[in-house]
């Protein structure tokens, strides 16, 4: 069975923290695997679950923004010629 659980609300009420607490009771009384996805900007999840990451959304986010700029920038240049 598949569950899925989100956490939302304003900054600085716990979500990071709570995440982390029900990650770690998921992986000591659960079987399978768990996907956690931290998308807040500031992303400190994996700190809280002692991991060290690769990517973050950011990174993904960041990347995007990047692409989005370059072909704009190359239609601009289109246009002006």
């Amino acid at each position: 069975m598949t569950t899925t659980i989100a956490l939302a609300g304003k900054g600085g009420v716990g979500k990071t923290t709570i995440a982390g607490m029900v990650i770690k009771y998921l992986t000591q009384n659960q079987n399978g695997a768990i996907l956690a996805i931290d998308a807040d900007p500031s992303s400190n999840l994996n700190m809280v679950l002692g991991l060290d990451l690769e990517y973050t959304v950011g990174d993904i986010r960041e990347g995007m923004l990047a692409e989005v700029q370059k072909t704009l920038l190359q239609a601009r240049a289109i246009v002006m010629l």
